[in-house]
């Protein structure tokens, strides 16, 4: 309720990063409701709830997940998730009390990619990608990866494919390169390469 007693109603889509063990390390809202002691309510919701992890070829992976929160009386319609454009998802942040290293642990990487001077994508030497209009284009490209208990690399898959060959082959060959947070199980974690066209 408001200060005037009035109930208060609305629906906030919240993105969050889930770990391998189904807790929530990182959140933002992705639609707000409109009301700021709302979206702080559906923030906390979705932190102190558990979850049980998304299970990848037998592994534990973390995962990010869109959740609409509806707040209303008893039997209030949720309202659809929002359809947000490629390249436009809010940036996630790390909730309170989780630490550095199970953040790490459960995002893997997050790198973000501008065009060289040339207006190429770089390592790869190819140009950056345009819509049908000729604009460069803004892609988020996310890649599960399977680690040991020490970090190395035991397998890499796709979690959003795309059209772009170019991305596609940057962040393979980033991949190849990387290690990740030690962990006490293997589990798949997620690797985010935002292209941005523009700093």
């Amino acid at each position: 309720m408001d200060a005037n007693g009035h109930i208060v109603t609305g629906t906030t889509a919240v993105f969050t990063l889930i770990d391998y063990r189904g807790v929530v390390v990182e959140a933002c809202i992705e639609q707000s409701s409109g009301n700021d002691a709302l979206d702080k309510s559906a923030i906390r919701r979705m932190a102190a709830a558990s979850y049980h992890p998304e299970i990848k070829s037998g592994f534990p992976a973390s995962s990010y997940v869109l959740t609409p929160i509806t707040f209303g009386p008893t039997g209030t319609k949720s309202a659809p998730l929002p359809n947000i454009p490629e390249g436009e998802r809010c940036e996630t942040q790390p909730l309170p009390g989780i630490s550095a290293a199970e953040v790490a642990a459960a995002e893997g990487k997050r790198v973000t990619i501008f065009p060289t001077p040339a207006g190429v994508v770089p390592d790869v030497g190819q140009p950056w990608p345009t819509d049908m209009n000729g604009v460069p284009i803004n892609v988020d490209v996310y890649t599960t990866v399977l680690v040991d208990k020490t970090g190395h690399i035991i397998s890499v898959g796709s979690t959003k494919p795309n059209n772009y060959a170019a991305f596609n082959a940057m962040a393979s060959q980033a991949i190849a390169k990387m290690t990740f947070a030690s962990s006490d199980v293997e589990h798949w974690t997620v690797v985010g390469f935002h292209f941005r066209a523009n700093k």
